[in-house]
């Protein structure tokens, strides 16, 4: 069976200090964001693969009953991105169990292949700048997104944070953090609709920022504010005997992924025949940005943020 292609390119970079280009994009990234140094990037301009000291990959189906069954062969690095591509392939299982309660082990065969990347340690950051330069896919039945989770608790006693999200014909810029019922979050959303962005949108790069600081978590595309956190909102209603009920307090560790989904069971996220007509498609992001608060100096050692 012909593939039908989807592409999403990714390429990282997040805000250290050594040498080389490294040390011109940390004083690019100090001149940008004052106070601010650059810790950690990640152009994609090696190898054929996202480096696997950075990066790890969720496998098979994981959540929200979506279509696409995660690989690590469709996530690749190519022309100074990363490239994660949706496909239109059937392949097996591996968690296949005939009668499963369980949905993501009772399909023998998943329709659609895609891949999921997620930053480890000591590539994980609290608090400070984050950025990313992408051009993402938008129509019926996609659903990429950028996005983090803190690692500690139970989802959503930690907290996720959107950075992306395009499903539904809208960009949404989402946090969520515990309510009274576990499994059942409180969300802060805002999705404004493609109407209200350029018509070729989906053919350009885009600067998605998000800036988050004791006080509030403000997330942007191409410098418009499309959502604006207050913090002290932010408290969990029920939380985990170990985490603290306030969110801001503990404040969690966000966790960098990036994916591209392909639809749900959810009516707004569903496939139709109609979607796939329109590939294949490609779709590139340049650099994600993330930048630490701290006071300027010149020490190698004080320089060397985690994320």
């Amino acid at each position: 069976m012909r593939k039908s292609i989807l592409k999403f390119v990714l390429a990282a970079m997040v805000c250290g200090g050594v040498s080389g280009s490294f040390a011109a994009r940390a004083d690019e990234a100090a001149d940008k964001f004052p106070g601010y140094r650059l810790a950690f990037r990640d152009e994609f301009d090696k190898g054929d693969r996202p480096d696997p000291a950075v990066w790890s990959y969720e496998h098979g189906f994981c959540r929200n009953h979506e279509d696409q069954y995660y690989t690590e062969d469709n996530a690749y690095v190519r022309d100074g991105n990363l490239v994660i591509e949706a496909r239109r392939e059937r392949v097996p299982n591996e968690r296949y169990e005939p009668g499963s309660a369980d949905w993501r082990a009772r399909r023998e065969y998943a329709e659609f292949t895609s891949s999921s990347i997620i930053a480890k340690d000591p590539y994980r950051f609290n608090k400070g700048i984050y950025e990313v330069r992408a051009k993402i896919p938008v129509g019926c039945g996609y659903w990429p997104a950028i996005w983090s989770c803190g690692s500690k608790y139970p989802w959503p006693y930690n907290g996720e944070i959107d950075v992306m999200e395009y499903y539904g014909d809208a960009i949404h810029a989402n946090v969520a953090w515990g309510s009274e019922r576990p499994g059942n979050p409180h969300w802060n959303s805002q999705a404004p609709r493609m109407s209200t962005f350029d018509p070729d949108f989906a053919d350009k790069y885009h600067v998605w920022r998000m800036e988050w600081t004791d006080e509030s978590i403000k997330i942007y595309v191409d410098d418009r504010l499309l959502n604006d956190i207050n913090l002290d909102q932010t408290v969990n209603g029920n939380p985990p005997a170990a985490a603290s009920s306030i969110w801001t307090t503990i404040t969690p560790t966000a966790t960098p992924s990036s994916c591209t989904a392909c639809g749900s069971t959810w009516p707004w996220a569903a496939i139709t025949a109609a979607s796939w007509t329109r590939l294949p498609s490609r779709h590139a992001t340049m650099w994600i940005t993330s930048a630490s608060t701290c006071p300027k100096t010149t020490n190698d050692t004080q320089r060397n943020a985690k994320i």
